[in-house]
């Protein structure tokens, strides 16, 4: 607006034929003022220009990577819930591994303990099996683990045979120590379950005398160590049948 009113007063001016140098030239300094001014101007419009388009191409990447950052958290989240879906699997299926184990594990407890209870029940039994001419003792009511040293329980067991032989000097005892098949540990005492066997067999000979005071020249023992088994091997119960000492009653000649 001042530049138009400048260049209508120097139309005047020329045009009234008033104007004097002096007044000419100081307009034209001011107009080549005006006119720097304005590429000045001009200048600096460019430049915001540059400046406005620079923070527009911005603005735009900006959205761009927000668009990107919001898919990748979207993928992230779905990551996140399938992941969590697959811990919450893994947990249920090891809380029932567990309660599988633990039921699988009282379950064994529970028949270990009863199979104990039996062979206990076994041990304390008083009557040994009875035949029409003999006594079978398992080795476990009788001895003390993988010895051959009497147990109290066993020694009162002897007792009760020689109690029911009485005075009798008109029969032979023999007394048979047996054995299963499982082999001796390297620690053991003795060579192998045949030698178990027969000094089993000579102590309970030995007992006999001493306790009853049976005359030696009728006792007798013998160690057959596992070759005559009268049971499998296969279970506890049949190694348990097999591993036993005979006393066998026979007439005198």
């Amino acid at each position: 607006m001042q530049k138009m009113s400048l260049l209508l007063s120097l139309v005047a001016l020329l045009v009234s034929g008033c104007t004097t140098p002096t007044s000419f030239l100081s307009i034209g300094n001011e107009c080549r003022k005006i006119h720097e001014e304005l590429l000045q101007c001009e200048e600096k419009t460019l430049e915001l220009q540059t400046v406005v388009e620079d923070v527009e191409r911005k603005a735009v990447d900006v959205a761009d990577q927000t668009a990107q950052l919001e898919k990748d958290n979207a993928f992230l989240y779905r990551k996140v819930e399938d992941l969590n879906r697959t811990i919450r699997r893994q947990k249920s299926v090891i809380s029932l591994q567990k309660t599988v184990i633990r039921l699988f594990d009282d379950s064994n407890l529970s028949m270990q303990k009863n199979i104990e209870e039996q062979i206990a029940a076994q041990k304390n039994s008083i009557t040994p099996r009875r035949e029409s001419d003999r006594w079978v003792f398992p080795n476990d009511s009788l001895f003390a683990g993988k010895t051959t040293s009497l147990s109290a329980s066993g020694k009162e067991k002897l007792r009760k045979v020689i109690h029911e032989l009485g005075q009798r000097d008109d029969i032979l005892l023999r007394v048979e120590g047996h054995a299963d098949d499982r082999p001796l540990k390297e620690t053991a005492s003795y060579a192998n379950n045949w030698d178990l066997s027969a000094l089993r067999a000579a102590a309970v000979v030995a007992f006999l005398q001493r306790a009853g005071d049976l005359p030696p020249e009728r006792l007798s023992a013998a160690g057959y160590g596992y070759y005559q088994p009268v049971a499998s091997n296969v279970s506890p119960a049949g190694r348990r049948q097999n591993s036993r000492v005979e006393i066998i009653v026979e007439q005198a000649e």
